[in-house]
């Protein structure tokens, strides 16, 4: 829209205001004259005065303004050029509506197209060298013009559009240049590369001919002329592509052939040696080639020592291995002598390998029989304790060692062995069993009787059992029972399976208990589930009883005269002709008095369990009563019989013993007793007249070998009875066939078998 001139700025004309001209007038002391003046109008004349001023002003700043939008330098324009310079393209498009200008919106648009053209070039560098563009034989031109496109499409503004491709017109330009420039190298690069390959080829088939380099140089020169009108080649590329194979050959240590092609004359081209630029490179190949044969040669020579001498040291060296290696280049420091050596040297250490060898096959050989012998060792152990107390049986015994020096296995030793297979056994069964179909309950219990039994048999202690009822995790879960009412799943099944156990065999079960809290809390457990109290309260109550107080425990004792009363019922009811002693009567008054304190019975319940364990585990020896406290076997009293009357064999004489019914056993250690005598007093018959739980072992061993041979006697007897009873029956059957009348053939003698005892016995 048009404006005016007017008044403001509009198109409204109003008149002009005259000034008034301005005379000189004369006035007194003065020396100009002003004119005078007419008072006429003074409002209009002022406000006259005002618009004209405000008018040019208005004038001025119009005019400022204008400018300041058209000069780049002005404060705004810097400003906004300063809050764009460091946006991204992204903050840029924003901003570009912000623009008040010209200036200010070809700033924007600048950079936007820089921007732009930045991202482009790296977006489509980025796509090219990924594979994107096919660079053998896609169009380029046509491909990034379309990527041009397809980028230009997120511009916002037909403005920042236009100046994005001026942006891009020069690299665009640029990179298709140097697109058609690297598909002309690659081009010319793979034609010198096929041309190359095919040289290599003839070299490598007229080295393969044993040809002389001359030749193979001439054969690839011949076929280069060829190439000229073929492959288009022009001397440069000829040239070049010479030069690569003699490369290659250099690298390969063969400067003859390189010296052949470089001062090959070209059928009348000239030696490639003599073309300006070749000169001292085609000498700097030779060179090289020469000091890379010269290496090659070194290390073949140092390769085939060195294969000699491991030959040599394992025995394996032979004359035509030394004489194929004279024949390399570079072994020509293997003279004859030197050759002599080698085989000499070859031949004792093949010796020598030989006879270590027979060393260690004696090793391997004493190895094996160390180990068979272990095992049999240990298998003969396994058997023995599979009868009754074998495990006390076992003795030391020696066998060879890996190294071929005795060894001593141990009776210990063999018994760890046995117990780590009778182990795997019980496993065994329990998963045979359970695959059957019988219940894990029913499957573990049936398992648990035969461990039991085994171990008992053999009189030794299940380590592993004992190590699970006595652990500090026992006796510390039934603090914690105490403390918080806490019953744990590993205290209950540690009582569960001391209770079976218990069930078992009670005097193995005691056996296995070494702690003494350990032993009140599972024993007190056992007790109350017999007597039908609930698994959890039972668990309370025997951690009840196995953390009494003193003063608790002293509530519970019994008085003294109750004790020795009942201590002395005991010991009476037994139907025993032998007198009680005093070791009798203190071990029925300690297991009264842990019943009671220990187990929180009652005096007459007491009582009852130590008649119950008396009748099991006690017997008469000669008139005096043993009291098992060990959990002897069932045939213990017969074979205390037998080791008193090996006592008295050996020290009866000398010490005045009568007889053998004079003598006794009483306990001397756990697992121990000694021999003692009336006559003497009741003391010790000898001091070294001890029983021990491996001599009665022993003494089983050779009282069932007496029997085994009285058996074999019988056996014998009775086989020879029945031969004899034969021959007599074969003698009738004869002397029936042969006949007793005067005609027959071989007369049967008839009087001698009627004279033979047996024979008319039968």
């Amino acid at each position: 829209m048009k404006t005016g001139n007017g008044l403001f700025g509009t198109s409204i004309n109003a008149a002009g205001i005259k000034p008034i001209a301005i005379q000189p007038t004369g006035t007194a002391g003065s020396t100009f004259v002003r004119p005078q003046q007419r008072e006429t109008g003074k409002n209009l004349a002022a406000l006259a005065d005002a618009l004209g001023g405000f008018n040019a002003a208005l004038q001025s700043f119009g005019s400022v303004a204008a400018g300041d939008a058209k000069d780049p330098d002005s404060e705004a324009n810097r400003a906004f050029a300063d809050s764009i310079a460091g946006m991204s393209l992204e903050e840029a498009m924003e901003k570009y509506p912000e623009a008040r200008n010209r200036i200010q919106k070809d700033g924007v648009l600048t950079l936007v197209g820089s921007k732009a053209a930045y991202e482009f070039r790296q977006h489509v560098t980025e796509k090219y060298n990924s594979g994107e563009f096919d660079q053998n034989s896609g169009d380029f031109n046509a491909w990034v013009e379309t990527q041009r496109q397809e980028y230009a499409q997120g511009l916002r503004d037909p403005a920042m559009q236009a100046a994005f491709f001026r942006g891009t017109d020069n690299w665009v330009q640029q990179f298709g240049e140097a697109d058609l420039k690297r598909k002309l190298e690659t081009t010319l690069q793979e034609r010198d590369t096929a041309v190359v390959d095919e040289f290599r080829m003839i070299a490598e088939d007229g080295l393969g001919r044993l040809d002389s380099p001359e030749k193979i140089a001439q054969d690839i020169i011949n076929q280069s002329s060829q190439n000229r009108t073929f492959r288009g080649l022009d001397g440069k590329s000829q040239n070049d592509t010479l030069y690569r194979l003699a490369e290659e050959y250099a690298a390969k240590g063969q400067p003859e052939l390189v010296k052949a092609l470089l001062h090959n004359r070209r059928n009348g081209v000239g030696p490639l040696i003599e073309v300006t630029g070749y000169t001292d490179r085609g000498l700097e190949l030779v060179k090289r080639a020469e000091g890379i044969e010269a290496d090659a040669a070194n290390a073949s020579s140092f390769r085939s020592r060195a294969k000699l001498d491991e030959d040599a040291m394992y025995g394996r060296l032979t004359q035509e291995q030394l004489e194929a290696a004279r024949r390399q280049k570079g072994n020509e420091w293997l003279t004859d002598p030197m050759a002599a050596q080698y085989l000499e040297t070859s031949k004792r250490n093949k010796a020598n390998l030989l006879e270590a060898q027979q060393r260690e096959e004696a090793k391997r050989r004493a190895a094996a029989n160390s180990t068979y012998q272990r095992t049999q060792i240990e298998a003969a152990a396994f058997a023995e304790m599979e009868t009754l107390q074998g495990a006390h049986r076992l003795k030391d015994v020696e066998y060879d060692g890996p190294d071929g020096t005795p060894r001593t296995l141990t009776a210990k030793q063999q018994q760890e062995a046995a117990v780590k297979r009778k182990l795997s056994e019980f496993e065994d069964e329990y998963e045979t069993l359970t695959g059957k179909g019988v219940a894990l309950e029913a499957a573990r219990r049936e398992v648990l009787k035969r461990r039991v039994a085994w171990f008992d048999g053999n009189g030794i202690v299940d380590e592993d059992m004992q190590g699970r009822f006595n652990s500090l995790n026992v006796v510390s879960s039934i603090s914690r029972v105490l403390e918080k009412g806490e019953v744990s799943d590993y205290l209950s099944g540690i009582a569960e399976d001391y209770r079976e156990l218990a069930n078992v065999n009670p005097a193995y079960a005691d056996k296995m208990l070494t702690d003494n809290k350990a032993a009140v809390f599972l024993q007190n457990y056992a007790d109350a589930r017999k007597d039908r109290m609930g698994h959890d309260d039972a668990l309370i109550f025997a951690a009840q009883q196995s953390n009494r107080s003193t003063m608790q425990r002293a509530l519970v004792t019994p008085a003294p005269k109750d004790l020795e009363k009942a201590v002395k019922d005991l010991l009476g009811d037994l139907d025993y002709g032998a007198e009680p002693n005093l070791d009798n009567r203190a071990w029925v008054q300690d297991t009264l008095t842990h019943y009671m304190v220990d187990r929180g019975m009652s005096l007459e319940r007491a009582k009852q369990r130590v008649a119950d364990k008396l009748k099991e585990s006690s017997f008469e020896i000669n008139g005096v009563l043993i009291i098992d406290e060990d959990g002897l076997p069932k045939d213990a009293p017969e074979l205390f019989e037998f080791a008193l009357q090996d006592a008295f064999e050996v020290f009866g004489k000398e010490e005045g013993i009568p007889d053998v019914e004079d003598l006794y056993i009483d306990k001397f250690a756990s697992g121990q007793w000694i021999v003692m005598s009336k006559t003497k007093g009741n003391a010790p018959l000898n001091f070294g007249s001890r029983i021990s739980l491996e001599d009665l072992a022993r003494i089983r061993g050779r009282e069932a070998r007496k029997v085994q041979d009285l058996r074999e006697a019988a056996r014998q007897k009775d086989s020879a009875s029945r031969l004899r009873t034969w021959e007599i029956l074969e003698a009738y059957r004869v002397a029936a066939e042969k006949g007793r009348g005067p005609r027959s053939q071989d007369r049967a003698d008839y009087p001698a078998l009627d004279r033979d005892e047996e024979a008319r016995a039968l």
